[in-house]
């Protein structure tokens, strides 16, 4: 392991309550996803996608039912290699990704 990949931490995002683009822009690997959905009726569809827009592919999805939260560790993490943006659809969801930027 090299000096450099020793001293790479992992960036916590603001908590999100909407689509959000270009948390990170270019190679982006992600570690962690904590997630809540607090309306009292309406699941939420979040999606994280690999681009600097909401169109990008998507690298990883959940159905967070309403009234619940969530936290989700990815070992190995999943990897981005343009962008990290987050979609979110419906609910009232608030989201918080662990990343780091910059190629592994």
């Amino acid at each position: 392991m090299t000096m450099a990949n020793r001293q790479r931490h992992v960036t916590s995002s603001t908590v999100k309550t909407a689509d959000a683009a270009n948390i990170a822009s270019g190679p982006a690997l992600i570690y962690w996803i904590t997630a809540s959905n607090s309306h009292a009726t309406d699941n939420c569809a979040i999606e994280i996608q690999d681009g600097l827009t909401d169109t990008g592919d998507t690298v990883w999805g959940v159905d967070q039912e309403f009234g619940t939260s969530s936290h989700y560790g990815f070992n190995p993490p999943l990897p981005c290699s343009t962008g990290l943006t987050l979609d979110i659809t419906g609910g009232t969801a608030r989201v918080t990704i662990g990343y780091v930027s910059g190629k592994p």
